[in-house]
C-alpha cells in the first residue's frame, strides 16, 4: 500500500482552507452590505443587477429577486439622460468614484449617491435625503422670510446673546451680521426706554412671554435711533424656552414729525386761548345785559354759547397739556393731602353737576398721599364724568377706596356700554377712540385718559380697566401712599 502522499494532502488542505477563508470573508462582507444603513447594489458591465441588500429594496420597493440579472435602464426606463444616468456612466468611464446628489422627479424624493466603479462593474450606495432636504428648504425660506422684512429682526438665546440678525437690522442699526453674531445684545445696542422702567421688559418677556414698548438705540456711528420694539419668547417643541426674537422699527422720522407736530398743536392753542377767553368775556357780558332788559329768550341763547365755550376752553387746556407732555415740559407741584376728603370732595362737585346720577362712595380707613391735587384732580374729574356719560341709561356710578400695604387704589365703576376687550390695551394712547356701532359713538378727541395716564405715571401709580361690552367698565387707578414720618 503506497504511503499517503503528505504534501499533496498538505496542498488540499491549504487549498480547503482558502476556500474557507473566501467563503467566510464572502458571508462577512454580504453581512456588512445588509447592515448598513443606506442602500447597496452592485451593477455589472452590462448594467445588470448581481447584487441588491435588503435596505435598497425597502428604498424603492422592489424586491431584490425582481431586480437580479435585470438591467437598471429597463427597471428605470425614466431615469435615461438624467443626472444619474450621466454620473454613472462617468463613473464606468472614467474609473473615478463619485458622490452626487439631485431630485429623482418620478419618484418625487431627494437621493445622495456614493459611486465606486471596478473592473467588475459599479457598487452604489444611496440614502432618502429628502426630509433632510425638505429641511433644509424650509430653513431656507424662514431664512429668506426674515432677510425680506422689513423690520430689524434679532433672535438671540437666553442669554441674550445674538444668534440671527437680518439685513434690515444691518441697515438700521450699522452693524453687519458677521460684527454682531455671538455678542451680547446689551453691548451692541446699548437702550434707553423713554416711557418704561429699565427692567420692565424682561419681567413683562417672562410673564406675558412678550414685550412691546419704545427704546433708544445706539447705532454703530453714535447717533441714536428711536425705535419701536416687540420682543417675543422662543420656545422649543416641548415648550421649553430657548430664546428671544425682537422686531425693531425705526421711529425716528415719525418721532421727529410728531415733535413738530405737538409744538405746532401746542402753539396754537396757546394763541387760541386769547381770542377764546375775550370771546367768553364778552358772551357772559351780554348775557348779563341781555336779562337786565328782560330778554330771557337772548339770554339762555348766550348761556348756551357759554357752554360751549366752556368746552372749547377745555379742549385747548388738554391740548396743550398733550403736547407739552409730549416734550416733557409739564411741571408737577406736590404735596402731601387727605386722599379720601379729596375725592369727596370731586364727587360732590360732579354730583351737582349731574343729578341723573347717583355716585356713590366707599371708603375703608383714612390715608393719605404725596401728590399735585389740581393734575390728580384732572384724572379722577375724567373718569367720573366718562363714567356718566358713557352710562346714559343707568342711574348709577360707584367709586371704592382701598388702602393695602403702601398703596391706595380707587375704582371708578360705571353700568352703561363697556368696552369690548379688544381695545383695552391700546384705550390710554394718544388720540385712541374706541369704535362700536354707531349708536354707541360719543364726540371726544381720545385725549382724556392719555393724559390721565400720563398724570398718573408721572405719581408712580398704574391705571387700567376691566370692562365687558354691554356690562359697564371700571377703571382702577393705584397710587403709593404717604409714608409716615
Amino acid at each position: 500500500m503506497d504511503k499517503p502522499d503528505a504534501s499533496r494532502d498538505g496542498q488540499k488542505q491549504g487549498d480547503q482552507s482558502s476556500e474557507d477563508l473566501v467563503h467566510l470573508s464572502d458571508t462577512q462582507v454580504i453581512n456588512i452590505l445588509e447592515r448598513i444603513t443606506g442602500g447597496f447594489v452592485a451593477i455589472d458591465h452590462d448594467w445588470r443587477y448581481i447584487y441588491v441588500n435588503h435596505q435598497a429594496e425597502q428604498l424603492t420597493g422592489i424586491k431584490r429577486e425582481d431586480l437580479l440579472g435585470k438591467r437598471v435602464w429597463d427597471v428605470y426606463p425614466e431615469a435615461v439622460g438624467t443626472l444619474f444616468y450621466q454620473k454613472y456612466h462617468e463613473a464606468m468611464r472614467t474609473q473615478q468614484s463619485l458622490s452626487f446628489e439631485d431630485y429623482y422627479p418620478p419618484g418625487q424624493r431627494w437621493y445622495t449617491l456614493h459611486l465606486y466603479p471596478s473592473p467588475e462593474g459599479l457598487s452604489i450606495i444611496y440614502s432618502d435625503i429628502t426630509e433632510r432636504k425638505r429641511a433644509e428648504q424650509q430653513l431656507l425660506f424662514h431664512a429668506n422670510v426674515v432677510q425680506s422684512i422689513s423690520d430689524a429682526v434679532i433672535a438671540t438665546d437666553t442669554q441674550y446673546t445674538i444668534l440671527s440678525w437680518n439685513k434690515a437690522a444691518e441697515t438700521l442699526y450699522g452693524w453687519t451680521q458677521e460684527e454682531v453674531l455671538g455678542k451680547a445684545a446689551s453691548d451692541i445696542l446699548w437702550y434707553e426706554f423713554p416711557y418704561n422702567p429699565p427692567d420692565e421688559w424682561k419681567e413683562h418677556l417672562q410673564t406675558r412671554g412678550y414685550w412691546k414698548g419704545q427704546v433708544i438705540h445706539k447705532r454703530k456711528d453714535g447717533t441714536q435711533a428711536r425705535v419701536m420694539a416687540s420682543v417675543s419668547q422662543v420656545k422649543d417643541s416641548n415648550g421649553t424656552i430657548i430664546g428671544a426674537v425682537a422686531a425693531n422699527r425705526d421711529i425716528t422720522e415719525w418721532k421727529e414729525l410728531e415733535r413738530s407736530k405737538d409744538e405746532f398743536i401746542g402753539a396754537a392753542s396757546h394763541e387760541l386761548r386769547t381770542p377764546v377767553t375775550a370771546l367768553k368775556g364778552y358772551t357772559q357780558l351780554l348775557q348779563r345785559t341781555l336779562e337786565k332788559q328782560g330778554l330771557r329768550d337772548h339770554a339762555q341763547t348766550l348761556a348756551k354759547m357759554d357752554g360751549q365755550l366752556n368746552r372749547l376752553t377745555k379742549l385747548i387746556a388738554d391740548l396743550l397739556d398733550v403736547s407739552k407732555m409730549q416734550m416733557g415740559k409739564i411741571a408737577y407741584s406736590k404735596a402731601v393731602f387727605d386722599f379720601n376728603a379729596w375725592v369727596h370732595d370731586i364727587i360732590n362737585d360732579i354730583q351737582q353737576a349731574s343729578p341723573h346720577h347717583v355716585i356713590a362712595l366707599t371708603r375703608d380707613t383714612q390715608c393719605k398721599i404725596i401728590g399735585d391735587q389740581d393734575r390728580l384732580s384732572q384724572v379722577f374729574i375724567n373718569l367720573l364724568t366718562n363714567a356718566i356719560k358713557y352710562s346714559p341709561k343707568a342711574e348709577r356710578v360707584d367709586v371704592i377706596i382701598r388702602p393695602v400695604s403702601d398703596i391706595v387704589t380707587v375704582s371708578v365703576r360705571d353700568y352703561g356700554i363697556g368696552i369690548p376687550k379688544e381695545h383695552h390695551s391700546r384705550i390710554f394712547e394718544r388720540f385712541y377712540r374706541v369704535t362700536s356701532s354707531p349708536d354707541n359713538t360719543f364726540p371726544g378727541l381720545g385725549i382724556g385718559l392719555y393724559i390721565s395716564h400720563e398724570i398718573i405715571q408721572a405719581h408712580e401709580g398704574k391705571i387700567w380697566v376691566e370692562s365687558e361690552e354691554g356690562k359697564g367698565s371700571t377703571f382702577f387707578v393705584s397710587l403709593p401712599l404717604a409714608q409716615d414720618e
